[in-house]
């Protein structure tokens, strides 16, 4: 490790001076609110009033739905900042700073060990830790990072990069432990341990991080041909710890595109193969956007479609070359330029598993959060080798950087403070988005401003006029502007989901239009017309038995706004019995008891009761006896 003097303590001083100043200038979006995919992620935390008991507890951690393994840390650390819901944002979002900036801590722990270990310059060491908080200080106040920072279940990316830097740092510890006394040590063992546990912590965190070995073994190649190793136990470790994942995923990630290449999934309208093809040129988008900083980008809804024309496949396949060709060189000279190496290749390895086989959408500003650390690692090298640079040149140009980086951080964050401009500004950066310019549609129409929605939904309208999600935004406009909408506007939008695909973003707006429905004083939306087109989605042969059953639900809820508590039930049945969800009991049940249905509601949570207690009916891993009892008692007695 450095022996620190007094410009290595002011140096520290300037650590903790740019970690403050991060903090302030991410407050101005504290005030901002929960989106998206924080209701379904967080919502949980109140399903048992409070998480308040160890049982509470495990059955929230454990009960997570987003990704393979739950994401139970992730799930956890959320209890940091609230036990209950609805909650307030501020909260979360403040946590997320604080874990961006620990993250930060990590990048700069790497940054210098990892020179340490490449054995740089000793005589111009306090060179080397200044241009390691200089490339530290970029990251930690670059502006693309506040969709991952202040969207609050982003925080999954956030620690799944945190556990993931430090799991190298101690990686890089233990073998140069193990250099420095020339055998396999305690020392190193321990830091292994620790190694091994923060990888653990960040594949449950977010499983992008079980790309960790395949980066470790990269850095242990291109250490070991400037500090070789000779003890055995470390080189069996390597090959047992990394080599043996990183071969498994690989293959695992190889043989995934060879058999789904022309497989097009159900929520995508792109198959494997092209997605793998669109993100070579979509990783040039990310340099592009970590390069030139802005201070307003498309945010959540910026638009990169896979166009099936020769000119974009042919830019996605340059796309990839240039990467592998810039990869090439970086190994050809990785001797003289480790850092250059390292920087292009680590990035291309920690993209592996979001963009490439695994059918996500094609761009995602969060993707970057964690790659972008060794992308940074090209920056490190251009100022730790340029030695002839006067300090003063150095210290100016790392002045000027961070002044206008936070000047632009600030205006992202202060746009995130509040909703309305938040969505405004993504429709403006992403033209091309329908989904943005519904959402400011939306938002008008909230606010009263039937112009505003009108405007917006004809632009949505001229990108997709035939997309779905359009269609039915323009039931609420219509009825919300003209009081009406017309017999043959619902028959063309029953015809198209007749043959629509599986959406989760249709469902959504179903959902909507069953709830919404009851609100608007519309001639020609009826529950019946409102049953025609959930009818129509359900005969879709592009829909799987679980929308269906999803969909039978809504038909339910439909039903009893219309006043038939028999219909309702039978579509609840269907619906419940066929999720095998006790929790969807529990929410039929909680509709009849609403609409003053008892006697209904409470013949249904007896059947619901019997399958529960008999194993018919799953839930979280929580006794549901308790609030069924009390469920039972208050339809009884309210």
């Amino acid at each position: 490790m450095f022996k620190f003097n007094k410009t290595e303590c002011l140096l520290g001083v300037l650590v903790w001076l740019g970690l403050f100043l991060a903090y302030l200038l991410y407050s101005a979006g504290f005030s901002g609110p929960f989106l998206f995919d924080d209701f379904p992620n967080l919502e949980p935390i109140g399903y048992w009033g409070s998480i308040d008991s160890l049982e509470k507890l495990y059955s929230f951690v454990f009960g997570g739905f987003a990704g393979p393994t739950g994401r139970p840390v992730a799930l956890l650390s959320f209890l940091i900042d609230a036990n209950f819901w609805p909650a307030d944002p501020y909260p979360f979002k403040r946590t997320n700073v604080l874990l961006h900036l620990l993250t930060t801590c990590g990048a700069i722990l790497f940054y210098l060990q990892l020179l340490k270990s490449l054995g740089a310059n000793a005589l111009v060491k306090e060179r080397n830790l200044l241009a390691c908080i200089f490339v530290a200080g970029v990251w930690v106040v670059h502006p693309y990072w506040v969709s991952t920072v202040l969207y609050v279940v982003q925080r999954m990316a956030i620690l799944s990069a945190l556990f993931s830097i430090f799991s190298v740092v101690f990686f890089l510890y233990a073998r140069s432990s193990v250099c420095d006394q020339h055998r396999f040590n305690a020392k190193a063992l321990i830091w292994l341990i620790l190694a091994g546990t923060f990888f653990l912590l960040g594949v449950y965190s977010k499983e992008n991080a079980v790309i960790l070995p395949v980066c470790i073994l990269v850095l242990e190649f291109i250490l070991s041909e400037r500090r070789p190793i000779e003890s055995q136990v470390w080189h069996w470790i390597i090959r047992l710890g990394c080599a043996l994942p990183s071969i498994a995923l690989l293959g695992y990630i190889f043989y995934k595109g060879l058999d789904t290449w022309n497989l097009t999934s159900s929520r995508r309208s792109f198959s494997v193969g092209e997605r793998v093809i669109a993100e070579g040129r979509i990783l040039w988008l990310y340099i592009y956007d970590i390069v030139i900083p802005k201070a307003y980008t498309g945010g959540l809804y910026t638009q990169v479609s896979v166009s099936g024309g020769a000119l974009s496949r042919a830019l996605g396949v340059l796309g990839w070359g240039v990467f592998f060709a810039l990869a090439a060189l970086g190994f050809r000279f990785r001797k003289s330029s480790p850092l250059l190496f390292l920087g292009v290749t680590l990035f291309l390895v920690a993209h592996l598993i979001e963009s490439t086989v695994i059918p996500l959408e094609l761009y995602f500003e969060h993707r970057n959060y964690f790659p972008s650390i060794f992308l940074f690692l090209v920056l490190l090298h251009f100022f730790q080798s340029q030695l002839r640079i006067s300090q003063l040149l150095v210290r100016g140009l790392y002045f000027v950087s961070i002044c206008l980086l936070s000047f632009l951080l600030w205006m992202r964050a202060n746009t995130w403070s509040d909703y309305g401009s938040l969505v405004n500004a993504w429709a403006d950066r992403a033209p091309s988005s329908i989904r943005a310019q519904l959402e400011v549609s939306k938002l008008a129409l909230q606010r009263g401003d039937t112009g505003k929605a009108y405007e917006y939904y004809l632009k949505a309208k001229s990108i997709g006029s035939e997309d779905l999600r359009t269609e039915l935004w323009g039931i609420f406009v219509g009825c919300s502007i003209k009081g009406r909408v017309s017999d043959g506007y619902i028959d063309y939008v029953v015809r198209n989901l007749s043959g629509a695909a599986e959406s989760g973003s249709l469902i959504r707006y179903l959902s909507v239009l069953v709830d919404g429905q009851r609100s608007f004083d519309c001639q020609g939306l009826s529950p019946l017309r409102v049953n025609d087109m959930l009818d129509a989605y359900k005969r879709s042969n592009k829909t799987g038995k679980t929308v269906d059953f999803q969909l039978e639900m809504l038909q339910g809820i439909n039903a009893v706004n219309a006043g038939l508590p028999e219909t309702a039930v039978a579509y609840f049945r269907e619906s419940v019995w066929g999720l095998r969800s006790v929790n969807s009991g529990m929410l039929a049940v909680s509709h009849l008891a609403s609409a003053a249905y008892r006697e209904t509601a409470l013949e249904l949570l007896d059947d619901v009761d019997s399958s529960y207690r008999s194993g018919s009916l799953k839930g979280n891993d929580i006794d549901y006896s308790y609030e069924i009892d009390r469920m039972r008692k208050k339809l009884k007695h309210d």
